[in-house]
């Protein structure tokens, strides 16, 4: 099933580079979330699951051209997570298990990196998550 994803994006640009640099076809559902940033970290596109798991774990909705590490993680998460992004900025597409703290409990989640690349310049990264489970 090829799957035109139900996203809110900074310009239509946007969705067609995330798009072009995400693996094969893939469905969504609730817990496949899927988000970009750009190279300032900022949110350039984001699905309704996505929105809706951070709203969870924070109660901060998510706003197209916000900063993607929300005030209200501990420092050791945000310096986690930023060094996730950071990477996948520089080139690196990678997948990692973590744990996401959320308000009360931790959630594991099976995240994927994938360089957001035009014309050999990296404009960001795209990014799927989900429950390994």
């Amino acid at each position: 099933m090829t799957f035109e994803m139900p996203v809110e994006a900074k310009t239509p640009n946007w969705n067609q580079l995330v798009l072009g640099n995400l693996p094969g076809t893939f469905t969504d559902s609730e817990f496949q979330l899927i988000w970009a940033i750009d190279s300032d970290k900022r949110i350039i596109l984001a699905n309704e699951a996505y929105k809706r798991f951070v709203y969870e774990l924070t109660g901060k909705s998510v706003k197209i051209n916000d900063h993607v590490l929300p005030d209200l993680c501990d420092d050791a998460m945000l310096a986690r997570w930023d060094s996730f992004y950071t990477r996948a900025l520089s080139g690196e597409k990678f997948n990692v298990i973590t744990n996401y703290l959320s308000i009360g409990e931790p959630v594991l989640i099976n995240a994927s990196f994938i360089p957001i690349v035009e014309s050999n310049n990296i404009m960001g990264t795209a990014c799927m998550a989900r429950n390994p489970v």
